[in-house]
């Protein structure tokens, strides 16, 4: 009787098996700092602190992970006003258009993120921080994204500023003119997004995807092969130190056309003849100025972020610490988007009342429809004084 031999089966590459031969104590550290990070820091209570500036990080995960659903439904509205009709052919809200486009798209890639980790599409085991070879990809086009985004909105919000601020000062220049019809936003807007696009897939490659060899000893083997995101420390050294000096710049010339925008609009308030076009003009400004004031704020603290990383902190404790508080700029760029709606609904008329339109037109309607003889507001006299008293 033959006796079946068992199928060979290829070994995963990883193990769980622990050596209990080998000297596992835990080497002895001078402080609490260098056992966590092994490297010396600048700051000599940097290690007392160090665990609560990680639940700090915690709690703040959590608020940008419910802000991200909170951006998504306010400009998901932002968005449905802004292409209304009496809007869309506005150059401002067509810009506003682009920017709001580019915040979805960031925050849908933070909630496919976030799906994935409900255990809905996969079943997610326990091996460090590794997760499927497809988890790990949408990992990383949700962090490309993320780059994207943020540098497509500040440069659309600069140009927006720019081409307000040039209106006003040169107010009879042809060239600036033509700048400000509505196809030159269509264009500024694709241009902007393709060159954006291949900023941030420069990011792509300098990631790497790496085999988790082994597993916890106490935890079980996963039933895939899991997978974690590297990033190669040459390349993304210089990719994201020259990516936080464009924020810096882009955050002076924010500065700069504000201070000038002010400027012009005092001076068009000294020679301008028409009250109405005066506060329409002051209306439109105010909405640019605060619009590049909250992206300011958000491009001013990634920059300063990515620039105390790679070159006042490098090599230090603290290196470790700022690269996990990027979570703390996210989470201003998340609020930041969400506040566009907002500045709009209250700095402009046309966009208010495109919303109330919206939401009254129909009940106005219905009572315009209302026979006289059936209406509570009938007057009592056919006097027409009497009959407007009556409301």
């Amino acid at each position: 009787m033959k006796i079946k031999q068992p199928k060979t089966t290829t070994i995963a590459p990883y193990f769980n098996e622990f050596n209990f031969e080998d000297d596992h104590s835990v080497p002895s550290y001078e402080n609490e700092l260098q056992f966590l990070f092994d490297y010396e820091a600048i700051f000599e209570d940097f290690g007392k602190n160090t665990l609560a500036y990680y639940l700090f990080l915690g709690i703040l995960d959590n608020v940008y992970k419910y802000a991200t659903y909170f951006s998504f439904c306010v400009n998901l509205f932002h968005l449905f006003i802004l292409t209304r009709k009496e809007l869309r052919t506005n150059l401002v809200y067509i810009v506003m258009i682009g920017i709001c486009l580019c915040d979805l798209v960031q925050l849908l890639a933070n909630i496919f993120q976030y799906v994935l980790l409900w255990n809905i599409v996969y079943k997610i085991d326990q091996c460090y921080d590794g997760y499927k070879y497809s988890h790990v990809f949408v990992n990383l086009m949700a962090k490309t994204t993320q780059i994207m985004s943020r540098r497509c909105s500040s440069v659309l919000a600069l140009y927006l500023g720019g081409i307000r601020t040039f209106s006003i000062i040169f107010p009879l220049c042809t060239r600036i003119s033509s700048w400000i019809k509505p196809i030159s936003g269509v264009w500024v807007i694709l241009i902007t997004i393709i060159i954006c696009i291949a900023w941030s897939a420069i990011y792509a490659f300098q990631v790497k995807f790496e085999k988790i060899l082994y597993c916890d000893v106490y935890d079980p083997k996963p039933r895939y092969i899991p997978y974690r995101m590297v990033e190669k420390e040459n390349g993304i050294f210089l990719y994201l130190f020259i990516d936080g000096c464009m924020a810096m710049l882009i955050s002076l010339c924010y500065v700069v056309l504000a201070i000038a925008l002010v400027i012009a609009i005092r001076k068009a308030k000294k020679r301008s003849s028409s009250l109405n076009n005066e506060k329409s003009s002051t209306n439109t400004s105010g909405l640019i100025i605060m619009m590049a004031a909250t992206v300011f704020i958000a491009e001013i603290s990634y920059g300063s972020l990515y620039l105390l990383i790679y070159n006042i902190f490098l090599g230090h404790a603290e290196q470790h610490f700022l690269k996990n508080s990027n979570v703390f700029v996210q989470t201003l760029f998340i609020f930041n988007s969400a506040t566009h709606f907002f500045i709009c609904f209250f700095l402009s008329s046309q966009y208010r009342n495109t919303v109330r339109n919206l939401f009254w037109r129909r009940e106005i309607a219905q009572n315009s429809l209302i026979p006289a003889g059936n209406s509570p507001f009938r007057a009592s006299s056919g006097n027409p004084r009497n009959s407007e008293r009556s409301y």
